[in-house]
């Protein structure tokens, strides 16, 4: 966690301008931003250590993907499920997994693979109802 993310602690009442930066309206608030700043994953709430880990890992995945490293999205994405698969948030790895295995590879070959995995484990999500109709 301290090699890819800073922690900082905001008492929104107290720092109300960058409280409404970020839009925090609950908190704890955990917010994954490229070094830019630009919000690229979020969630809200307490979380087990366990899932903390998954959002932790899921944040730094859509951050890869922001920074066009899909080589290393690819395997944060994979990361995720592993560590999650029971987690709301791995069906929409998945779904993001696919994304970033077609423009890792130029192919839509590799992103049916990871959708076809979706479907399966995952028929219920909204993710496999946007991936299953290419994989039908």
């Amino acid at each position: 966690m301290e090699k890819n993310y800073a922690a900082v602690k905001v008492n929104v009442q107290a720092q109300k301008d960058l409280a409404k930066r970020f839009g925090t309206l609950w908190t704890p608030a955990i917010f994954a931003t490229t070094p830019e700043g630009q919000v690229v994953h979020q969630t809200i709430g307490w979380l087990s250590p366990g899932d903390f880990v998954t959002e932790f890992t899921y944040g730094l995945a859509r951050a890869a993907l922001n920074a066009r490293d899909f080589e290393k999205a690819s395997r944060l994405l994979r990361d995720t499920v592993a560590q999650g698969p029971k987690h709301d948030r791995a069906p929409e790895a998945m779904y993001w997994l696919g994304v970033s295995e077609y423009r890792r590879t130029n192919g839509i070959d590799a992103a049916k693979v990871a959708w076809k995995e979706l479907v399966e484990k995952y028929p219920a999500s909204t993710y496999a109802a946007r991936a299953g109709w290419i994989v039908a």
